[in-house]
């Protein structure tokens, strides 16, 4: 827990599986994912709900890597919702990833790239 009440704490090496689940003490759900890329690079994420009292609410934070880092925001739309279950299922079933060329080079269109990926 930071100094911001949000789960931004939690980093790639303490996680003792790739995907992670949990609650803090606010009674927020989290999951955190750390994964490969690129055959020699780690990311890792943390996407959360962000207040107790709105469970539509969810939010990412500790972004390293392509997964769900299309733009500066940490706040989730539904689009980002669905892309971000969609790469979780790729994940486990090691199939590459979905990112909006904006990772690549910002001033790209909003175009998608598969990235090789794999959970570690």
């Amino acid at each position: 827990m930071g100094t911001s009440d949000y789960i931004d704490g939690i980093r790639a090496k303490d996680l003792t599986y790739p995907i992670m689940i949990g609650v803090d003490h606010f009674r927020r759900p989290f999951i955190t994912i750390k994964y490969k890329f690129n055959k020699n690079e780690y990311g890792h994420i943390t996407v959360f709900q962000r207040y107790t009292d709105n469970k539509k609410g969810w939010v990412k934070c500790n972004t390293k890597g392509p997964l769900m880092i299309h733009d500066g925001s940490s706040v989730f739309t539904k689009e980002d919702k669905d892309l971000f279950i969609n790469n979780i299922i790729r994940l486990m079933c090691e199939k590459k990833i979905i990112v909006n060329e904006y990772w690549f080079n910002e001033h790209s269109t909003n175009a998608q790239q598969k990235i090789d990926c794999k959970l570690y």
